[in-house]
């Protein structure tokens, strides 16, 4: 045989029958059939708690992207007006390079002097040249440190 004992099914003794009671059954009161439009939900307190405190952290996260947004819109047109600008001074910077280039042309500082009264010397013009250094005048020339 197994080592598990087993259980044997006894009777309950047997059961004396009630005594006649000498106050008659109350009656059963009727409770009223609940309607569909007064259908009363029982919320638990703590699922009111977490309804509330998810609205509240979803409306914070709404508010925060929307402040970002606000943000990257207005970093956006700042950009944009410092690509006109730089633009705009690159164009300067261009018509500057082009006067400048105009101004400094042999043929416009000749026309310049002689507006202020400077003239052409009579033997030409003469172009100096540094000369070569030789050994003994460098002394001579620059003076002697």
């Amino acid at each position: 045989m197994s080592s598990t004992a087993v259980k044997v099914a006894q009777r309950a003794p047997a059961r004396k029958p009630a005594a006649p009671s000498r106050r008659p059954a109350p009656a059963k009161r009727r409770q009223p059939a609940p309607s569909a439009a007064v259908h009363r939900v029982t919320v638990q307190k703590s699922t009111v708690v977490f309804v509330v405190a998810t609205g509240a952290i979803v409306i914070a996260i709404m508010l925060g992207l929307v402040a970002l947004n606000a943000l990257l819109a207005q970093a956006s047109f700042k950009i944009g007006d410092l690509q006109t600008r730089v633009t705009a001074l690159q164009q300067s910077v261009e018509e500057r390079r082009l006067e400048l280039a105009a101004l400094s042309s042999p043929s416009h500082v000749a026309n310049a002097a002689t507006k202020r009264g400077y003239a052409y010397p009579q033997g030409g013009i003469q172009v100096l040249t540094p000369l070569a250094p030789s050994r003994g005048s460098a002394k001579a020339v620059g003076g002697g440190r």
